[in-house]
């Protein structure tokens, strides 16, 4: 998210926040007319998934590595 847009996904300047918004909030993505940033559905798929709160739940738990790999985002990758 954070090389996508530039920042983390849950940031505030105050630090109570910010760990407060870790456990609570959900992902908001930047509108792309407005800021000029587009992060595509497969990108948005992937960070989803890597940051659902229940840890058990997230992306690579079950297969490490190779879970995030097969996702569609890395498909063109070598």
């Amino acid at each position: 998210y954070e090389m996508l847009v530039g920042i983390p996904p849950f940031y505030h300047k105050n630090w109570d926040n910010m760990f407060r918004l870790i456990w609570e909030a959900s992902i908001k993505y930047p509108d792309p007319v407005k800021h000029g940033i587009c992060v595509s559905k497969q990108a948005q798929d992937l960070i989803n998934k890597l940051l659902i709160k229940d840890m058990t739940k997230r992306l690579g738990t079950k297969n490490d590595v190779d879970e995030v790999l097969a996702h569609p985002f890395f498909e063109d990758v070598n």
